[in-house]
């Protein structure tokens, strides 16, 4: 088709299609200016409306703060057994509890807190010697342990998400108490409060 022709027939025709391609990447590199516009855009409205209705920042930290100061745990569980008797550690703690706490303790927290609770670098925290599980009631770790810590959260240390009920949703709150009575009764290994 194109052996007989000579070089000036062809001139325009490599000039159109130099024009389109030309235009093709004019066009492509618009679309991507504009998807990083609005992908930006996106992301500012996405962290305005995160913040929306949270205190600023200082008073959020200073609120973290006070944690140190909060009371020692004062609430008990259901599960918590009353009577003297059967006790673990003299925590209050029924040992059947304590026992179907670390079976699902090892089986939804030991990935990032270890198997015995003392933390996997990178991942999870030391449970036994944190001062902020020590110092919550029962009833604020488990609602602590229900949501989770995500990524974003100020108080949020270890740059890892903590998802709600450990990544377990199947967990209910007594399991999650089961939970809280194991990490107790390692917390206070001898007894006492």
């Amino acid at each position: 088709m194109f052996r007989n022709r000579n070089f000036s027939e062809l001139m325009p025709l490599a000039g159109a299609i130099g024009a389109l391609t030309l235009g093709l990447v004019c066009l492509l590199l618009g679309f991507g200016s504009l998807y990083q516009w609005i992908d930006k855009n996106d992301n500012e409205k996405s962290s305005a409306e995160a913040s929306a209705g949270l205190p600023p920042m200082s008073d959020y930290a200073a609120a973290i703060a006070t944690l140190d100061a909060a009371p020692v745990r004062t609430a008990q569980p259901r599960a918590v057994s009353q009577a003297s008797g059967s006790t673990s550690g003299d925590l209050g703690y029924d040992p059947a509890v304590v026992a179907q706490g670390q079976e699902l303790f090892v089986a939804t927290c030991s990935a990032c807190h270890g198997v015995d609770a003392h933390g996997v670098v990178g991942l999870g925290k030391d449970l036994v010697a944190s001062e902020f599980v020590h110092e919550l009631t029962d009833a604020d770790l488990l609602t602590f342990v229900k949501t989770g810590r995500p990524i974003w959260d100020a108080a949020n240390t270890t740059g890892i998400d903590m998802p709600p009920k450990g990544g377990n949703p199947a967990l209910t709150d007594e399991q999650i108490l089961s939970i809280i009575a194991y990490i107790r009764s390692l917390q206070n290994p001898g007894g006492g409060s």
